[in-house]
């Protein structure tokens, strides 16, 4: 009779320590799971985060739905680390806390409807090389793009693209707005030439690559492109770019 409570106490010492272990090992508190990570977007109403996480194999980009109120009046600078309380059932965070801040320039008001920086703006940033260019339906040459040496810069909200014609380099652009949901991209600036443009574009980014598919708006009733091609229209023609970024290493 000794011997089967001992056992049975021993099982049941067994269980609480398996269980706390699970607790310690999964960062739970309650029902929620403890998230570590830095923060890289945020949504200007608060209804998601996205951060980069501290632990587990993976470190893609994690974005998590919000419950109401609990970004209210926070202000958020990019890279912060926080720590999200993630409900699994509800599938929202119900509590951030702030760990440590960042004394980068690019912040992100949550509060009032104030800017989001998105995980895609940040990669957008840099230098990008041309590397296959469909030009108004026609693939330029190898050659012609070695010859060209055609790019894309974009700095903050700026694009400026850059291409060489008889040893003279060109470059023309504007500012735009994007929608990081849809992957969508509005531009207004001038071209080589000087005229004004209005290009509507999608695009497709990551560390390594970006692909840029814009249509000339200049009747005010053009569409938006649906794939990276592009056709021979006038007066609304348009450009598709597949390009690698442009290491500094």
């Amino acid at each position: 009779m000794r011997l089967k409570r001992s056992i049975s106490n021993r099982e049941q010492i067994h269980g609480v320590i398996i269980a706390l272990l699970v607790m310690l090992l999964t960062n739970r508190v309650g029902n929620a799971v403890e998230l570590s990570g830095k923060v890289l977007a945020v949504d200007s109403a608060g209804r998601w985060i996205t951060i980069e996480r501290d632990k587990g194999d993976s470190k893609k980009p994690v974005t998590l739905d919000v419950a109401d109120s609990v970004l209210a009046g926070e202000e958020l600078a990019l890279g912060t680390s926080v720590t999200l309380d993630y409900d699994p059932e509800s599938e929202v965070v119900s509590r951030v806390r702030i760990l440590a801040s960042t004394t980068s320039s690019q912040s992100m008001a949550i509060a009032g409807g104030g800017k989001s920086i998105n995980a895609d703006e940040m990669l957008l940033q840099g230098i990008w090389i041309a590397v296959a260019v469909d030009r108004h339906g026609t693939m330029m040459t190898k050659q012609d793009l070695q010859d060209q040496s055609r790019r894309i810069v974009i700095d903050s909200n700026r694009i400026t693209f850059e291409e060489t014609h008889s040893d003279k380099l060109i470059k023309y652009g504007g500012t735009f707005t994007f929608d990081p949901r849809r992957k969508t991209l509005d531009l207004i600036g001038k071209g080589p030439m000087g005229a004004d443009f209005n290009l509507l574009a999608i695009y497709q980014v990551s560390e390594s690559e970006l692909k840029f598919c814009y249509r000339r708006n200049g009747d005010g009733k053009a569409k938006r492109p649906t794939e990276f091609k592009a056709y021979k229209e006038r007066p609304n023609f348009s450009m598709s770019y597949t390009c690698r970024r442009l290491s500094l290493d």
